[in-house]
């Protein structure tokens, strides 16, 4: 499984080059300041990026490719994940769910992924992820101090219903995307927690967090689309939003020959 250092070189390099502060650069180089953007393009990954990340998330899977991507020295698996999160929520429901498949008990190296995990503040991330009350205060801030229902807003929605239907698709198609995530992340945290070498850095960690301490206890299985299995993943069962980008249609079942 030599290759799997390989690949994960290969996706290291690609987040390098994808990130906001350099994206932005490039865009300034290129375009006259009047027709500079006001707001940072959210990084998108190419065609290159987004395979690897399919090829991982398939190969991780396995217990022994699992172990083959904690102890790669083409890159580290968590910094280069990590960073791929920052490509929308479809590649970080991807990764989290590799994360989720890479994690298990059955890889024998998994304690080499949890000190990377720790390197990255990885739990922290992810706890970020699940604070509703930093969501909470996003949505407030959007919506102008709460006046969301404002006349003048219903009165644009009226004149353009066929507009407000698609902002409404999409909107949900975000928050099935967003509930996903959560789902994963917790999954992910937990796996983190597990007794090894380093649970009790992460069980510090997540003991002191009020966010965790609202998490712990409940089921977010709920949250993830039905059909999903150990085998496929929810990946492949994702057709909204940007999530199609980076999903792999489930595999066909081979009969095998008698």
């Amino acid at each position: 499984l030599g290759y799997v250092g390989r690949l994960l070189g290969l996706l290291a390099t690609r987040t390098a080059s994808l990130q906001p502060g350099k994206l932005q650069q490039q865009q300034q180089q290129q375009q006259p300041i009047q027709q500079q953007p006001a707001d940072v393009v959210s990084p998108q990954p190419d065609e290159l990026a987004g395979s690897i990340l399919r090829l991982l998330h398939q190969l991780a899977a396995s217990p022994t490719a699992g172990e083959a991507m904690a102890v790669s020295t083409g890159a580290s698996l968590m910094a280069t994940l990590v960073a791929a999160m920052a490509w929308g929520h479809g590649a970080s429901i991807l990764v989290l769910e590799t994360l989720k498949r890479a994690l298990t008990p059955a890889n024998r190296q998994r304690d080499i992924l949890v000190a990377q995990a720790l390197k990255v503040s990885l739990p922290q991330k992810l706890l970020q992820l699940l604070d509703w009350r930093r969501e909470t205060a996003i949505v407030t801030v959007a919506a102008g101090g709460g006046d969301s229902g404002s006349p003048s807003g219903a009165a644009a929605d009226a004149q353009h219903p066929a507009s407000a239907n698609r902002e409404a698709d999409i909107s949900q198609s975000n928050e099935q995307e967003q509930a996903v995530q959560r789902a994963l992340a917790v999954d992910v945290l937990r796996l983190l927690a597990e007794e090894g070498l380093y649970s009790s850095q992460v069980q510090s960690l997540l003991g002191q967090s009020p966010v965790w301490s609202a998490y712990k206890d409940q089921r977010h299985d709920m949250f993830l689309p039905s059909g999903a299995t150990v085998e496929t993943g929810v990946v492949g069962l994702l057709t909204a939003g940007e999530t199609t980008i980076f999903a792999l249609p489930a595999p066909e079942t081979v009969q095998g020959s008698s």
